[in-house]
């Protein structure tokens, strides 16, 4: 099978400004040229008038919960809710919508933009019921609240800390790993897999990353064959032996390393800071690990010839993180280790992660909570928050980064957009900047990576054809998405997706 693309801006942009065509053939890019040299060397090809629109690589979303993110489509969401009120009458409504005596976990509260900024409780989900097990987790993945219900199913299944009897609350432990505690089945991962598949495909989305625990990483190896894009995988710490050979390798399926949290969230005030929170007296967060556990585990993974996927966003668990690589003792470029998140990061973090090779996998989707009276100003005050998420600082020193989202929420051009329009303005980039963090970047960021990224001959055709550049809409989704040269996206006729 044959495709020409004709009529393009191609990003990044050619030497040769003639340029504006690319041919595909059998998956795989074969030539870039002007269009009529390419119209005329392949007349069999079936053709793709791009009528100047933008044709870049397909975007790699190198901090991406895919399973969990594609389980949660199928789930109530409670993003919209705008006070505890609404927060109630929604839950309430989805409960009624929702029959049957199955647990029911609802996602994407964010309590922050409420008129009366406070976590909903346990009294909150006891009054619509306090048989049926329910349990809603905040937008941040790391805060949840339960019901009576709910916090005696928990109970059966976790054993650690970070569950509050009075009030419900979860903290890190149980939520964080709430997926793995109520594992799907079979049928119901396919099912999460095509609405995942069809939802980052509009978005423009051909690679995601996941994060499985250990014991879920036996259910992997059936979803590949059926798989809507490409999956990189870290295993979530401990792994061994046995979990890693496990899984497939495939160009839909690469397993890249191990992950690692080294703390929490900023929205559950559970990152590690150096200095407390501005709300929260005395508050610095938590380590998940002693430094010198912390170390061990990166020694130990790093010996193995593993690459590392660290979890830190508070700028005390930041200086633990770099602190475990400096103790290797070695040049690490190459090795593809990474810090994730890296948010609240110090000039001197900015430079020794540098001289490390270390990446920076940050979240530019992040900074929806970086505006006036926004959670970050609230957590941290305005000081703070306008010196995180450095990406102008990490580029300019020379350092290296990708783009992801963390789900949170899906969507490259709306994280390519924020960067380019934040403030303050000398960390902003550029639309071809943080195309080419979400494509080239996100591939050079993942060991193993089956698609590089890259516009050249020979490389995988995985592309998408955008109208504008990010900064210059607020359109999530792109006009067509091609995945190994097949086109599995086009916005005509206009289909929408959107989360149950």
């Amino acid at each position: 099978m044959s495709l020409l693309i004709v009529n393009a801006k191609i990003i990044p942009r050619p030497a040769d400004p003639a340029v504006d065509a690319l041919l595909i053939r059998d998956g795989r890019i074969r030539e870039l040229g002007p269009s009529a040299t390419l119209r005329a060397r392949a007349p069999e090809a079936t053709p793709l008038d791009a009528a100047g629109r933008y044709l870049c690589p397909g975007f790699q979303d190198a901090h991406f919960h895919f399973l969990q993110f594609a389980r949660g489509l199928g789930r109530p969401w409670l993003d919209d809710c705008a006070t505890r009120d609404d927060f109630r009458d929604a839950v309430a409504a989805a409960v009624a919508r929702h029959v049957g005596e199955a647990p029911i976990i609802l996602e994407g509260w964010d309590e922050t933009g409420w008129s009366t900024p406070e976590r909903p409780t346990r009294a909150d989900l006891d009054a619509i019921s306090g048989e049926r097990p329910i349990i809603a987790r905040r937008v941040c993945g790391h805060v949840g609240v339960v019901n009576r219900a709910g916090l005696a199913l928990l109970r059966e299944r976790w054993n650690g800390p970070g569950i509050d009897e009075d009030t419900g609350w979860l903290d890190e432990g149980p939520v964080v790993v709430l997926d793995n505690l109520l594992p799907p089945d079979r049928i119901e991962a396919l099912e999460a897999l095509e609405r995942a598949g069809a939802v980052c495909h509009r978005l423009g989305i051909t690679t995601a990353t996941d994060y499985p625990h250990p014991n879920e990483v036996p259910l992997w190896p059936e979803l590949v064959p059926h798989l809507p894009l490409r999956v990189t995988v870290w295993i979530r710490h401990p792994a061994n032996e046995r979990h890693v050979a496990a899984l497939p390798r495939t160009d839909r399926f690469r397993s890249c390393g191990i992950k690692i949290f080294s703390d929490g969230a900023i929205g559950g005030r559970t990152a590690a800071l150096r200095t407390p929170y501005a709300d929260r007296a005395g508050g610095t967060g938590q380590l998940v690990y002693e430094p010198e556990r912390l170390r061990a585990m990166v020694r130990a993974e790093h010996d193995r010839g593993r690459s590392l996927a660290i979890h830190a966003i508070g700028d005390r668990a930041i200086e633990e993180v770099i602190g475990a690589y400096e103790a290797l003792g070695e040049d690490l470029t190459g090795r593809g280790h990474r810090i994730e998140h890296f948010e609240l990061a110090a000039d001197d973090h900015l430079a020794r992660v540098r001289e490390l090779g270390v990446i920076a996998s940050v979240q530019p989707n992040f900074l929806r909570w970086a505006n006036d009276g926004g959670l970050y100003e609230s957590a941290l005050g305005a000081a703070r928050r306008d010196g995180m998420n450095r990406f102008g600082s990490i580029l300019r020193g020379g350092g290296r980064i990708c783009f992801g989202s963390d789900g949170m929420p899906a969507g490259p051009r709306l994280g390519i957009r924020l960067a380019a329009t934040r403030e303050p303005a000398a960390e902003r980039i550029d639309d071809e900047t943080g195309i080419r963090l979400y494509t080239e970047a996100a591939a050079d960021a993942t060991p193993g990576a089956p698609c590089r990224g890259r516009l050249a001959p020979g490389e995988i055709a995985d592309l998408v054809l955008m109208e504008d550049l990010p900064s210059r809409s607020e359109r999530e989704d792109v006009d067509v998405t091609i995945l190994d040269g097949r086109v599995v996206w086009s916005r005509e006729p206009a289909t929408n997706a959107r989360r149950g």
